[in-house]
């Protein structure tokens, strides 16, 4: 399944993506990188990733959303499965109540699957290799 296929890791969080990195390439993806939302716009429309693991907070608090529903609007990346990978729900973010799968819609928040962090390489694996059934 993993076979030339090819997984974009756009977090800002350099050690995050070293080791997803490294766990998606033994898998046999080839992967690409990018540690803001623009990088990883402008490359998600470049390469045409086969799936996108995507932070929430990077340059902004809520930039992975803005970036989510920005690749829902684009012809090049709207059908990419996008797997929304965050911290957001941590205590010290104050939020009124967690974000989860339930939060997900065509506008709001344009993802297939939505992550906690931390979450293992393996739990990783798993939810990407889900999405590119789809």
């Amino acid at each position: 399944m993993t076979e030339g296929k090819t997984v974009l890791l756009i977090d800002d969080d350099a050690d995050f993506v070293d080791l997803n990195k490294k766990a998606l390439e033994d898998a046999g993806y080839e992967v690409e990188t990018a540690y803001d939302g623009e990088e990883g716009m402008q490359k998600a429309k470049d390469i045409k990733p086969d799936a996108i693991v995507l932070d929430v907070m990077m340059t902004t608090s809520t930039e992975g959303f803005e970036v989510a529903r920005d690749m829902r609007n684009d012809p090049k990346t709207k059908h990419t499965p996008i797997i929304m990978l965050t911290s957001i729900n941590a205590p010290e973010h104050g939020l009124p109540r967690a974000l989860g799968e339930y939060d997900k819609d065509e506008t709001w928040n344009p993802v297939d699957v939505f992550l906690n962090k931390p979450v293992s390489p393996e739990e990783l694996l798993e939810k990407i290799e889900d999405a590119l059934k789809r």
